[in-house]
């Protein structure tokens, strides 16, 4: 039980009886279903103290409580709405999706803003390694079971229609990312994290965009070997279709899973215009991820 003010008395119920907390005009207050009250600690102190209940800062106002949250839909201006038990509804800033829609919490009890930084390191070292076990695996078993050589596609005979139409997805990729974020993402992220984290995070990036670069390439090599066509960017389909499905699943938005359409086709039709190359495709691919 945990205290919280109501004038002039001190009341005690359950923290999962709060639907978020709320600062307003630097006062914080907890939202019930149907009543609210003054607490004293701040929206920043809340956000750490619950965060292994569950409770996640969706806005530089909000501390939300994951477990009453009912359904996500999209808002304006690439903000997400989250509608409570209640019927009541909050605006998750884009700034904050990252951290809200991610399994951490239900899986570890906590979400990675409440980790200290060797949590997260840790966290993201093990990842790389299942991650590149998986790759090194997938290439071993292509080269020896099926006879795959998927470093033979060579840059050099790239012509210069396929340069320009992977320079203007690219160009479509970035624009997309600068609105979606408020800025630069590089920089943004390297002034949240501070550098050590920034340095795990982006080797996290290339485990990351070597994993799903894969993913496209043994789609395309799949669709390829059943439909006996060669150019039709089957990575691209295959890639659009899942991560756009998986959007909409995971956040209830059929523009955000629209939206993920756009970016998995532009992703996994790369891989055509680079003549099949495996590192370039990656390298550009992580760029892309990254920018």
């Amino acid at each position: 039980m945990q205290p919280f003010t109501k004038t002039p008395a001190a009341l005690y119920f359950k923290p999962e009886e709060v639907y978020y907390f709320e600062a307003v005009d630097r006062k914080c207050f907890a939202c019930l279903e149907e009543e609210v009250f003054q607490v004293e600690q701040g929206i920043q102190a809340v956000a750490e103290k619950y965060s292994e209940l569950g409770f996640i800062r969706i806005s530089k106002s909000i501390v939300v409580n994951i477990y009453r949250v009912r359904k996500i839909k999209a808002d304006v201006n690439m903000k997400m709405q989250l509608v409570l038990d209640n019927g009541e509804k909050v605006i998750l800033n884009r700034s904050y999706k990252n951290d809200f829609l991610q399994l951490e919490p239900l899986l570890y009890g906590a979400s990675m803003e409440g980790w200290n930084t060797w949590q997260t390191i840790v966290y993201w070292i093990i990842t790389c390694i299942s991650w590149g076990l998986v790759a090194a695996w997938v290439l071993r078993t292509g080269e020896k079971k099926y006879g795959l050589k998927l470093f033979e596609g060579s840059l050099k005979t790239v012509k210069l229609w396929q340069w320009a139409l992977v320079a203007a997805g690219a160009a479509l990729k970035i624009y997309a990312s600068v609105m979606d974020w408020g800025g630069f993402k590089v920089y943004l992220e390297w002034k949240s994290y501070g550098t050590l984290l920034f340095i795990f995070q982006y080797i996290y990036y290339v485990f990351e965009t070597l994993l799903f670069t894969l993913i496209l390439v043994f789609a395309q090599l799949a669709f390829e070997t059943w439909f006996k066509n060669r150019e039709i960017p089957y990575g691209g389909i295959v890639m659009g279709l899942t991560w756009g499905l998986a959007h909409i699943f995971t956040k209830g938005s059929l523009l955000i899973g629209s939206e993920g359409v756009a970016i998995g086709l532009l992703f996994g039709s790369i891989y055509l215009p680079l003549n099949r190359n495996l590192k370039g495709t990656m390298v550009l691919l992580f760029l892309l991820f990254v920018l």
